[in-house]
């Protein structure tokens, strides 16, 4: 499996290249706080992009595999960072 990087522009991470785990491999969480300010933990290997937040970049909006997306609190350096300590 391939961890995330960090493409040309630092203000979108590109996900695994691989969506499905294979085994013996981990499958790795992160934890992020929701716009009402919930926890949610968001499994790394459905992650397609992260970028800023639509319409006025306050947060990051993070895409899945399955099209579904997520707005989270965090900045996108923030989640850029620890998407690819997760890695």
């Amino acid at each position: 499996m391939t961890g995330g990087t960090v493409g040309l522009c630092p203000d979108v991470y590109t996900g695994r290249s691989e969506g499905i785990s294979q085994a013996g491999s981990h499958v790795a969480f992160v934890q992020f706080t929701q716009p009402d300010d919930q926890p949610i933990v968001i499994n790394t290997d459905r992650i397609v992009t992260a970028a800023p937040a639509p319409p006025d970049g306050q947060g990051t909006r993070i895409t899945f595999t399955n099209g579904s997306h997520q707005d989270v609190k965090e900045l996108i350096t923030d989640v850029v960072r620890r998407l690819n300590i997760s890695a």
